[in-house]
């Protein structure tokens, strides 16, 4: 067994793809005050969707993306197309890096990818 609060990331390989039609759980309204609610709404407000991210989680998982959802808890890193997503759990977060601006959509330009990477160790 493994506590779902040891839980730092999902990655589903190579060649998976996000499917949008994944629902999160509504948030609490209001939030209930403490320092888990504190830190997982800064953590939400301090990226956005598009942001290139590095990230370090749990003890010793590490990895970079692009934000591709961003909701309480829960950040998704994929290449912007939804391939190759990670989910990663945001209580987890030990440091988070914005590695550059959002990409500007330039009408006639096609959106360039950065690869998606997380390891363990």
């Amino acid at each position: 067994y493994v506590s779902l609060s040891r839980i730092a990331a999902i990655y589903l390989g190579a060649g998976s793809v996000y499917e949008p039609s994944i629902t999160y759980l509504t948030p609490p309204d209001p939030y209930s005050p403490g320092c888990d609610t504190d830190y997982i709404l800064a953590v939400q407000s301090s990226m956005s969707v598009g942001d290139q991210i590095s990230f370090g989680a749990a003890t010793n998982t590490t990895g970079s993306g692009e934000v591709y959802i961003n909701e309480p808890g829960i950040m998704v890193l994929s290449d912007g197309l939804g391939n190759t997503p990670i989910f990663l759990f945001t209580p987890q977060i030990r440091y988070m890096v914005k590695d550059s601006l959002p990409s500007a959509r330039m009408p006639g330009k096609t959106k360039t990818t950065k690869k998606v990477t997380i390891q363990n160790g």
